[in-house]
């Protein structure tokens, strides 16, 4: 980033602006996650015949095994993204201000990925209120059920935030001097575990196929938009 130096006034309301919107939408999403109305459960099994024929093809029942892979999955892909984009660069700018300054704008623009991502997907399950498929077989997950997170199923928010880390990646590395052989690599990785992540959520019996389809859509575009409107007013 060439041109972290010269942020004048106007480009720093502009980020600030980008800020406090998403952060503004983080707050709307925990207000009226606060504010909904969770159905009680009878005890008896919803009806499988009530989803989609896609969807019910791939319903899973509950299984907490394949749950903590799923988080475990999407964790490992954030800890690639921090090593590679700010705990190496951080190391190696100590030095060198500019370049510690650079580094401090992608950390924030990672944090305001992480805002936007969360709040959009956060408000999303809130106003669906889907279902999840292990509710359409015994022993759901009774944890879930206390807490009112049976209605979250859709959309998948592990899903939104693993491919929240492969967009930010990917724009981190448009930009970095690395070669091009290791920033292939790095996208397959992350994009590996990404896939990886949706599919435990479909096993584990949390997500139809349509919800982590729609969540990592979300996590890539809402990441994407994020990184670009940043990078443009910085450059602009």
């Amino acid at each position: 980033m060439n041109n972290i130096e010269s942020i004048s006034r106007k480009k720093l309301m502009q980020f600030s602006f980008v800020m406090v919107l998403g952060f503004a939408i983080l707050g709307l999403s925990i207000v009226l996650r606060e504010k909904r109305i969770i159905p009680e459960w009878n005890g008896e099994i919803y009806r499988i015949e009530n989803v989609n024929s896609l969807d019910a093809a791939f319903a899973h029942p509950y299984n907490k095994a394949v749950d903590n892979a799923g988080t475990l999955a999407f964790i490992f892909a954030h800890l690639i993204v921090c090593t590679v984009c700010f705990l190496i660069p951080g190391i190696e700018a100590i030095k060198k201000r500019a370049c510690l300054k650079a580094v401090v704008f992608d950390f924030i623009v990672y944090v305001e990925s992480w805002a936007y991502t969360f709040g959009v997907y956060r408000i999303l399950k809130t106003v669906g209120g889907r279902i999840r498929p292990y509710m359409y077989f015994p022993n759901p997950s009774l944890k879930d059920i206390a807490e009112g997170d049976f209605i979250s199923s859709w959309p998948s928010g592990h899903s939104s935030v693993v491919f929240l880390a492969g967009a930010f990646l990917f724009w981190w590395l448009k930009d970095s001097p690395m070669k091009p052989a290791s920033k292939k690599i790095l996208m397959a990785a992350v994009l590996v575990i990404g896939i990886l992540t949706m599919v435990l959520r479909i096993l584990s019996g949390n997500h139809f196929p349509t919800d982590v389809l729609t969540g990592a859509f979300i996590g890539f575009a809402v990441a994407s938009i994020v990184s670009v409107a940043n990078r443009k007013i910085l450059t602009n």
